[in-house]
């Protein structure tokens, strides 16, 4: 569903190792708001990768930092990460939006590139083979851009409710 959704897009955004994927999940298990706690027993051997991967989300604030003292000099600091799923989700509704426009200005721009071969198509004059080539190639990008356009409004449907 929903976490299943909202997993597959951050882990397209942050993650280019598999192996990293596989520590997120652990940490965030599936309650909402989501508590990490960023420590060597709970992260084992992938600790600075994954904080990596935590601080970089925080810059694209999908979470958010909470520094406790660990001792009484301040020398040692537990790390709570926390991540708002509701927050997270109107960030990616924002990006499946202009996804989806920019998705669309594409297919507006591939349509003016061969609207005088469309208008020749709709007169009943014969193409060339250079004309023929260049609208089967724009029907497979715009199969391409409108498919992804179906993609990405699936997406918005999903995450709606969280808006």
């Amino acid at each position: 569903g929903r976490y299943t959704a909202l997993f597959a897009a951050i882990s397209f955004t942050f993650f280019n190792e598999f192996s990293h994927s596989l520590c997120i999940p652990l940490l965030l298990g599936v309650a909402t708001p989501l508590l990490l706690l960023l420590s060597p027993c709970v992260l084992f051997s992938c600790h600075k990768k994954v904080r990596t991967l935590l601080q970089s989300m925080m810059r694209e604030g999908f979470t958010k930092l909470q520094e406790i003292p660990k001792d009484s000099a301040r020398r040692r600091m537990l790390h709570l990460w926390t991540v708002d799923f509701t927050h997270v989700c109107k960030i990616l509704m924002d990006r499946y939006y202009q996804t989806w426009v920019n998705l669309s200005i594409r297919c507006a721009h591939e349509v003016k590139n061969v609207k005088p071969i469309l208008s020749k198509i709709n007169q009943g004059i014969a193409l060339n083979r250079d004309e023929k080539d260049q609208v089967e190639r724009w029907k497979a990008v715009d199969r391409k851009l409108r498919h992804g356009m179906a993609e990405v409004a699936g997406l918005i449907h999903l995450f709606r409710e969280y808006e």
